[in-house]
């Protein structure tokens, strides 16, 4: 998961690249919150919508912003019940699958 230009611009859309352990890939998670410089990643336009694009804004606390890390290494939304989905280098909500463009993998730093 990636902010592709180190953006602290409300709106930016996420992307996802090969990991490189630079600050744009650098992320934080708080009980339901996933951040990336400061700003939380949540579905696009408050939408639930399978297709609906990834980004990052301010952080309000409202249900598209709220997220759960499972077992299987999915993202899902807690609200929606959608994962966040690979499709190319775009992210977006879709219906959770264990396939692998829907795992994540998560190294902590230190």
């Amino acid at each position: 998961m990636t902010d592709p230009s180190g953006s602290t611009k409300s709106g930016t859309l996420l992307n996802v690249s090969a990991c490189n352990g630079g600050a744009t890939q650098k992320s934080g998670f708080d009980g339901a919150f996933l951040t990336i410089n400061d700003l939380c990643v949540g579905a696009a336009g408050d939408s639930t919508s399978n297709g609906t694009k990834i980004n990052i804004r301010t952080c309000t606390g409202a249900p598209p912003q709220q997220w759960e890390i499972n077992a299987n290494r999915t993202i899902a939304g807690i609200q929606s019940n959608k994962c966040i989905h690979v499709s190319g280098t775009s992210l977006a909500l879709a219906g959770c699958t264990t396939s692998s463009n829907q795992q994540w993998a998560f190294t902590k730093e230190g």
